[in-house]
């Protein structure tokens, strides 16, 4: 498991096994987001098997996939008060943590967002579904 922090209470990183979620409990966290819709690959552990193990585990746990075609989709709402929240240490998931890093862009204000874009791509993250989101929602 590779973790990516955007900041003191944020982290992403891509596909979790249910091995790892005890290794989450112990580096810290409270919160356990998985942006990935069931069955995106063959293999991958199903939602219901990440709730329960996170539950196990004593992690809050919540479930907002999310695809490219239709970022963010009806995901932000929820996320932005998860990300926003400073009492918790909240890492998200999806395929690689592109997705959640983007939603994790979307839940800052404007210009923290643009700076923090600029910092995420640095760290390898493409933060392109965020950037198209602001320039649709400029035209509209």
């Amino acid at each position: 498991m590779r973790l990516i922090n955007l900041s003191d209470k944020v982290s992403v990183s891509g596909q979790i096994n249910l091995d790892d979620v005890s290794e989450i409990v112990e580096l810290g966290f409270d919160v356990l987001i998985n942006n990935r819709p069931d069955f995106e690959v063959v293999g991958q552990p199903i939602n219901s098997e990440n709730a329960e193990e996170a539950v196990r585990c004593g992690l809050r746990y919540y479930y907002y996939p999310v695809i490219s075609l239709n970022f963010p989709g009806d995901v932000l709402q929820h996320t932005n008060v998860l990300f926003n929240d400073s009492t918790v240490k909240t890492l998200a998931f999806c395929r690689s943590g592109t997705r959640s890093a983007n939603l994790w862009l979307a839940s800052q204000d404007h210009e923290a967002s643009l700076v923090a874009a600029q910092e995420v791509s640095r760290l390898g993250i493409d933060p392109s579904m965020f950037l198209n989101m602001l320039r649709h929602s400029a035209r509209g």
